[in-house]
């Protein structure tokens, strides 16, 4: 399979430098990072090997509302969303702020409307309207701007106050 053998660079520190604190970990950590990732990948340093690392990585981000395979078949399915749910973790934080509890990933499939993608839901721990204020906020000043169409029409940002 021509996917698998594809050369992908190493991660540096400095690519893990800006997560570590979403993750809780110190950014200290980055140094040890890249020769941990490392020590996961096969000799050829596939792609294919990368993105499931990404996904792992994502873990520290999100709760998983479905099982774990289920996210990853979703994901290798999709990979421009792989990236993209990194950056959107950081624009969700920026502007709920506080106001986010947590964030769950849970993938919808409705095969009577052939439907599937994935939402990302921001719990809050404010009023509704605040929490549909905030969701305005980032499809405003983020979402709309920043996601391609094919990754718009499969992933959706909801938030649900708690």
């Amino acid at each position: 399979m021509e996917l698998l053998s594809y050369k992908y660079p190493h991660p540096s520190a400095e690519d893990y430098t800006h997560y570590l604190p979403s993750m809780g970990l110190p950014e200290e950590s980055a140094t040890e990072m890249p020769r941990l990732y490392s020590k996961q990948r096969d000799e050829q340093g596939s792609i294919y090997v990368r993105r499931l690392d990404d996904i792992k990585l994502l873990k520290y981000l999100y709760n998983f509302n479905n099982p774990v395979k289920e996210v990853e078949i979703f994901l290798l399915a999709h990979t421009p969303l792989i990236t993209l749910l990194f950056e959107t973790d950081k624009y969700i934080k920026q502007i709920f702020g506080e106001n986010r509890a947590e964030v769950w990933l849970e993938i919808v499939i409705d095969p009577e409307e052939d439907f599937e993608g994935m939402f990302a839901v921001v719990k809050t721990n404010t009023s509704p309207k605040k929490s549909l204020d905030l969701l305005d906020q980032f499809y405003e000043e983020w979402f709309l701007d920043n996601v391609p169409s094919e990754i718009n029409s499969i992933f959706y940002v909801t938030a649900r106050p708690i």
